[in-house]
């Protein structure tokens, strides 16, 4: 028979009126408030109240009595504890409470402690169902207390515990992400007079919780009795406990924790998505789906405590997955009775995809057993499957097993009865070859089962998997257990007490690595012997049926079946070919048939494609199942034509069921035809009402141009906000290099959607523009940051997966080429989850690509993402060429900001990397920081591999702001840049600042970090870095330095920068200092540096080194002067304390810089500065920004031009030889801010309005123009 696990108003009006109006108000909001009906036999037979709260005040003071009921007709808020007493404790009289509701109701309130607490109180009901049925009554506790619940029966003393409740058909849920949480949460808790798994309960007997759904807490379902006066009788039965799949609503530490209690009954329930995955923050432990006796679990585990007489019995428990080294644990077993039996039943249950990294000790366990006595362990059904440490940052290092025994024998260890348990083991490391699974394991090979007995088991492992073992006996914590025993001969021979004689090793075949029923085929049919305690298995029937009991939780029954189809729907568009899934369900044996026949509706069938067919219909088909077989297919030829009409519709039923099967549901399924119109070419609309609802969605327009390709160059307009995209389709190579235009139109807008990947991808497509601005613009140039205001389309990706991005230029077969991503603001879900934020790579996030080129980011924003900007060529080889990323503002902060890399790019020739505004970046994680990594991000002080760069500019950067801050010490960088041979790479013009980290060995904080990879060239110029801040006090802290430089003597040109440093390492240690510039170098022949400003000061001034870039290490310089006669170079280089504007704005201040006044030298390549602004050609100012030094309040220029006072507090004056026509004022983002039209060779501009700072004023005389900066007081 089919077995399912988962059953799972005028002013003036006459005063009678008015009086009427306010009555009725009145009642109304009485009505609204009265959400919680109460009738009762005795007392006050009848009341409303607003809150549960108050009707448990007004029970607890004797208001109602006798047989009291609750009807719950609204949400409720309640703003405290909910507490009921005891009935039996005046003057509360009563003798029971039923609480059930009217419609689907809420019950929250943000409580420290429970939202609801049965305190001592008895005979109290609470109950979800509707007419029998659903689960219509949630309580949830939206606290962030160390401690909440939503349902908490507690007892008050000896003699007043809670007893006879019930809690059925509930949903509970707390209030904080277990994610990233360790706070004890519970959805039930039972125990004593505070919240805790410790906290000892008494007289908390015959209590039920059945059939409710819990999510989004550390533990589920708990039960605390008392060792010396244990719980009688809990109840826990048919409840959901976890979410569909991972995330803000798992359970994060225990599904079932029971402890202390006598005749429990633990069955039905479904345990799933238990854990926590790397990098969730929640705090580690072990994590498991049913405990008894103890929340622990390694190797050597044999914690126990006072208990006997659970029944664990037709459970599902699966997906108990922990990725921060601890254990992960199906079921767990610890009890003891000091010496005395336990009688403990753990049987029919069903445990798969038990997944841990665990190390010293913690590992894998389907079900562990730490302590009992004569405790029956059958005919359970466990796998235990997949790589252990998908992509986790710690690799697994000790072994794992389905099944193990940890303890030496004992009284309290002993006469345990394990058989006909069926495992599946096919588990593995990917991190760890040398990683061992067992079949099942013991103490030692003296262990002895007693009274018990080990066998009739089924120890299936894959043969073809070299980590896998039959059994092993020992209490290794490491890789592999002391003893180990490949096969089952090996192992029947293994203990000195010879076990499992009459057990197999042989594949038990079933259906899916999800379903464990059995074929008739099944080796573990008849393969059992009779457990007198196990009399049916996990559907409820008898056992034996046959010769004897079958291995595993399923007794096979032969069942035809029924056929269904695998969805009432399907949909497929012209051109393609449909394949529809028929399923057998409710059991497979024999070998049986079904027909399908295909109907017209709105769409035409016929035996061929042709004129007027929609789709081919064959006529009535059979499709033949052998027995066994659960799942077959078949294909449904959809024609094309090439006009444009709307969907259309057929069926497709399915009849005459052969061999004793019958028909399930849905037995016929219709199935809509898409239609493919011609090629593109053009304007289309996406969004409301437009000729397509979607971008990436099935029926969308990347569909449509994929399917039907175009015949010109097609421009997409985006008129509505896009809410639900899938990212299920990307935007491929459009054959015969038409373009492709993404916009807004009519208004800003918004696309949004949720995909563990990328949601826009340019899949090897080439020529696509998405340009956020409605009217197409482009931002100013020299517009540091770009224009935020242009940025009018938003694109997010709201998936809490570690693989999400948000816009993927990717290769595809033949590479991504000339597309522009402009005016953009793209969001990721969160700057610790959301891996990139645009990606032109690969076709997986984070991979290389191949013949990605000229491709280009501008003016786009970018947030919550680990990676804002990511570009990756396939190798040096094989560089992407012509890369532009310009005017984009990775500036975000806290929660909207980029966590490690601004910009990150490898491969790459004759790349652009300008104008861009970086900061905000902070980590935790054992990861470097860096503001823009041009080849390397990964910073140690002796690294030499190239990355790929040649050819490259990075210029007018503003970065402020790269944080580390984990505590054991990596590495922050403003700009990184590993080049090769092939091309040098330039670095002008850029601000840095706020970079920081308490770096320890090899990692250290760099403004500009340059690795000096053999064959680079590298050049420098006109870059002001500012390290300054105390760097904590993190102990044996590496130095800091403005310039890092590793390898040995490549060409690097060192001009015309200012590099100041003041950083601090208050408990870093003596080698903590702070250098200008670091050099490992000793040879300095190809070092070309000169007319530098170098400055090193404050405690941990450390001046310049070179040979080295540890600890304690290299040759120190306190001096430009020393340091110039050791390289050879900067003989016209300065020790000048330059004075910025501010600590985040690195312009230079107008008046207190004089001696820093045209002390630079010409560079042909640098012929403006920060801002755009032109540089002095004979002597240009040092750093980035060429800076207006002043000495009077009048600046008289060549030409006769003059502009004073400067700097100006209202009336700026500006004259010249001839009729001016206008002037211009401009903020530093290139906004205009002021203009006059002038028509005479002086006029006045009133510059009041402005806040203080530096601004450009812009000078017209006719055909002239002259561009000044202005200093604002």
């Amino acid at each position: 028979m089919m077995k399912n696990y988962f059953q799972i108003r005028t002013r003036q009006i006459s005063t009678w009126k008015s009086l009427f109006t306010a009555f009725v108000m009145l009642f109304a909001c009485q009505t609204i408030s009265a959400q919680v009906d109460v009738t009762a036999t005795a007392g006050t037979p009848a009341a409303t109240y607003a809150t549960v709260k108050l009707a448990f005040d007004a029970i607890n003071a004797g208001t109602h009595m006798g047989s009291i009921g609750i009807s719950l007709t609204g949400n409720t808020t309640e703003t405290a504890s909910a507490v009921l007493n005891s009935g039996a404790v005046g003057p509360a009289s009563y003798t029971s409470v039923a609480i059930t509701a009217t419609t689907p109701v809420t019950v929250s309130g943000a409580i420290t402690g429970a939202v609801i607490k049965l305190n001592g109180a008895d005979n109290i009901t609470i109950d979800g169902r509707i007419g029998g049925t659903g689960r219509n009554i949630t309580v949830q506790n939206t606290s962030t207390a160390a401690a909440t619940a939503a349902i908490w029966l507690a007892s008050v003393a000896a003699g007043n515990g809670a007893s006879n409740n019930v809690i059925r058909n509930l949903e509970l849920l707390t209030g904080i992400d277990p994610t990233a949480s360790g706070n004890s949460t519970f959805g039930i808790i039972m125990c004593g007079t505070t919240i805790s798994t410790t906290a000892n309960g008494v007289d908390n007997d015959n209590n039920s919780f059945i059939a409710n759904r819990i999510i989004k807490a550390r533990y589920g379902i708990v039960t605390r009795g008392t060792t010396t006066d244990l719980n009688i009788n809990p109840i826990v039965t048919d409840n959901i406990i976890g979410p569909n799949a991972f995330g803000t609503d798992q359970i994060s530490r225990v599904g079932i924790l029971m402890q202390a209690d006598t005749g429990a009954l633990i069955s039905r329930n479904t345990v799933q998505f238990v854990g926590v995955l790397e990098p969730q923050a929640a705090t580690g432990a072990d994590r498991l789906g049913i405990a008894i006796g103890g929340e622990t679990w390694t190797m050597t585990e044999t914690a126990s405590i006072t208990s006997l007489g659970y029944t664990i019995t037709k459970n599902v428990v699966h997906d108990v997955v922990e990725e921060n080294t601890f254990s992960a644990v199906g079921i767990r077993l610890g009890t003891t009775q000091s010496g005395g039996a336990t009688n403990n039943l753990v049987a029919n249950n069903v445990v798969y995809n038990i997944r841990s990294n665990g190390t010293t000790g913690d590992q894998v366990c389907g079900i562990g057993v730490a302590a009992g006595n004569g405790d029956v362990i059958a005919n359970n059904s466990i796998s235990i499957t997949g790589d252990m440490d998908p992509g986790a940052s710690t690799a697994s290092a000790t072994s794992g097993n389905a099944i193990r025994i940890p303890g030496a024998n004992g009284t309290n260890n002993a006469n345990f009865v394990v058989q006909n348990n069926s495992i599946y083991l096919d588990a593995s490391s990917s991190s760890t070859a040398a990683l061992r699974f067992y079949a099942i394991s013991l103490n030692s090979n003296a262990y002895v089962f007693g009274t018990g007995g080990l066998n009739y088991n089924n120890y299936y492992i894959n043969a073809a998997n070299t980590q896998l073992q039959t059994g092993a006996t020992g209490t290794a914590t490491t890789n592999a257990q002391t003893n180990q025993f490949a096969t089952l001969a090996n192992w029947q021979a293994a203990l000195t007490a010879p076990q499992d004689a009459n057990s197999i090793q042989a594949n038990p075949n079933y259906p899916s690595a999800t379903d464990f029923h059995l074929s008739g085929s099944s080796p573990n049919v008849n393969a059992g012997t009779t457990v007198a305690s196990v009399v049916e298995d996990f559907d409820g029937e008898a056992r034996p049926n046959g010769a004897a009991y079958e291995i595993g939780a399923d007794e096979y029954y032969a069942n035809p079946g029924a056929f269904q189809f695998s969805s009432a729907t399907y949909a497929s568009n012209e051109g393609t070919t449909l394949t529809v899934t028929v399923n057998r369900v409710g059991g497979n044996a024999g070998a049986v048939g079904v027909t399908y026949t295909l109907t017209d509706a709105t769409a035409t069938g016929g035996a061929a494609c042709g004129v007027g067919v929609d789709y081919v219909n064959p006529g009535p088909q059979v499709l033949n199942f052998a027995d066994g077989v659960t799942s077959l297919t078949f294909n449904v030829t959809i024609c094309t034509d090439l006009i444009l009409d709307p969907s259309e519709t057929f069926t497709i039923a399915l009849s005459s069921p052969t061999g004793g099967a019958s028909l399930g549901s849905p037995a016929s399924t219709t199935v809509t035809i898409g239609d493919v119109p011609p090629p593109l070419n053009g304007v289309y609309t996406v969004g409301t009402a437009g000729n397509y609802p979607s971008l990436t969605n099935a029926g969308g327009i990347f569909e449509a141009i994929n399917l039907s390709g175009a015949s010109g160059n097609i421009t997409i307009n985006i008129i509505s906000d896009l809410a639900a995209e899938t990212g299920l389709h990307s935007l491929n190579e459009i054959a015969g290099g038409f373009t492709t235009l993404i916009q807004p139109s009519g208004a800003a807008r918004t696309i949004t959607g949720s995909i563990n990947g990328a949601l826009i991808k340019l899949n090897g497509a080439d020529g696509v523009t998405i340009n956020g601005s409605t009217t197409g613009a482009t931002a100013a140039a020299c517009l540091v940051g770009g224009d935020a205001a242009l940025r009018e389309l938003t694109i997010a990706n709201t998936n809490v997966g570690t693989s999400a991005g948000v816009i993927s230029v990717q290769s595809g077969t033949n590479g991504a080429m000339n597309n522009v991503i402009k005016n953009v603001n793209v969001i990721g879900q969160d700057p610790t989850t959301t891996l990139i934020g645009i990606s032109l790579g690969g076709n997986t996030l984070g991979t290389v690509g191949t013949d990605n080129d000229n491709n280009r980011v501008e003016n786009c924003s970018v947030q919550k993402a680990i990676f804002g900007i990511y570009a990756a060529g396939l190798s040096l080889a094989n560089q992407n060429t012509g890369t532009v990323i310009k005017q984009n503002d990775l500036s975000g902060t806290v929660t909207n900001r980029i966590r490690r890399v601004g910009i990150l790019m490898f491969n790459d020739n004759g790349a652009e990397v300008s104008y861009n505004n970086i900061g905000g970046l902070d980590s935790n994680e054992s990861a470097d920081v860096v503001g823009i990594a041009m080849g390397n991000q990964a910073i140690d002080a002796t690294i030499v591999t190239n990355g790929g760069i040649t050819g490259a500019l990075v210029s007018n950067n503003r970065i402020n702001g790269v944080n580390s801050n984990n505590t054991s010490g990596f590495s922050s960088a403003g700009i990184t840049i590993a080049g090769a041979a092939g091309g040098f790479n330039t670095i002008q013009n850029n601000m840095i600042s706020g970079v920081i980290c308490n770096g320890t060995s090899p990692d250290y904080p760099s403004g500009i970090f340059v690795v000096g990879a053999v064959g680079s060239d590298t050049r420098i110029y006109h870059n002001t870095v500012v390290m300054t801040g105390d760097r904590g006090a993190t102990a044996t802290q590496m130095p800091s330095y403005g310039i890092a430089v590793t390898g040995a003597d490549e060409l690097l040109q060192l001009k015309n920068n200012i590099i100041f440093t003041s950083q601090t390492a208050s408990g870093g240690g003596v080698n903590a200092k702070s250098y200008a510039v670091g050099l490992v170098r000793t040879v300095f022949a190809n070092l070309d540096s000169n007319y530098n400003d170098f400055v090193s000061s404050g405690a941990n001034d450390g001046g310049f080194r070179t040979g080295s870039l540890a600890a304690g290490a290299g040759v120190d310089y306190a001096t430009v002067a020393l340091w110039g006669a050791a390289v050879a170079d900067d003989a016209n280089s300065v020790e000048i304390t330059p004075v910025f504007v501010s600590a985040s704005d690195l312009h230079l201040d107008p008046v207190l810089n004089p001696t820093l006044d045209n002390l630079g030298t010409p560079i042909a390549a640098v012929t403006q500065d920060f801002d755009c602004i032109t540089r002095d050609t004979s002597t240009p100012d040092m750093g980035a920004d060429e800076g207006v030094f002043l000495n009077t309040s009048q600046f008289d220029m060549a030409n006769g031009l003059r502009v004073y006072p400067n700097p100006v507090t209202t009336i700026l004056n500006i004259e010249y030889t001839t009729d001016l026509t206008q002037v211009s004022v401009h903020n530093m983002l290139g906004q205009q801010v002021l203009a006059k039209k002038v028509t005479a060779t002086s006029t006045q501009i009133d510059l009041s309005s402005l806040n203080a700072g530096t601004y450009l004023v812009k000078i017209e005389a006719g055909s002239l123009t002259k561009t000044l900066k202005v200093f604002k007081k």
